[in-house]
């Protein structure tokens, strides 16, 4: 991989699974995916600049990025191809990827919002937009004069979706009445 790294994710949990290892890593220089299988190593590139966020589709075939463009593209890991882009942002980056099913339910943070996503009709279904607490931590000096609460990071444990904000304030959310 060339230049920063800014995420990485496995395709299997358990090692001991039958399906090879496949490791996807993105960052400023675009992005890669490692297969492993057995003693057999395959390298493949991921085009674009500045991919800041990396996850597995359900399916095991595809990874998601989310780009600083706002970008979240569908890409066949096995080729490095786009199949699907889907705009989450205009100006600000995707900062958050998170697959909350099986059946392609996408959790997204991109600016001052988290969005949800049906991946198999490539459409955002929902979106919640956050505003800064008064009490708040601001970050991002003379990158944020306006004091936004930008989306950092997010993660989720069954319905339950957590979003890190710029403002230094964690929300709760539920992914079902998002």
């Amino acid at each position: 991989h060339n230049g920063r790294v800014f995420d990485l994710q496995a395709s299997v949990k358990d090692l001991s699974s039958s399906q090879p290892l496949r490791i996807a890593a993105v960052g400023e220089k675009g992005g890669s995916v490692w297969t492993f299988d057995g003693g057999a190593r395959r390298h493949v590139r991921l085009p674009g600049t500045e991919l800041m966020r990396v996850c597995w589709h359900p399916d095991g075939e595809h990874v998601l990025t989310g780009s600083a463009e706002g970008a979240i593209c569908v890409r066949d890991a096995s080729s490095g191809q786009t199949s699907a882009t889907l705009q989450a942002a205009r100006e600000d980056e995707v900062y958050g990827l998170e697959v909350l099913s099986e059946e392609g339910l996408l959790a997204a943070g991109a600016g001052e919002t988290v969005q949800l996503w049906d991946l198999n009709r490539a459409t955002r279904t929902s979106l919640a937009a956050f505003t800064a607490t008064e009490s708040g931590v601001h970050f991002g000096g003379l990158r944020n004069p306006d004091r936004k609460a930008f989306v950092f990071s997010i993660a989720a444990r069954g319905r339950i979706l957590s979003a890190a904000l710029s403002d230094g304030s964690l929300r709760l959310l539920d992914s079902e009445t998002l």
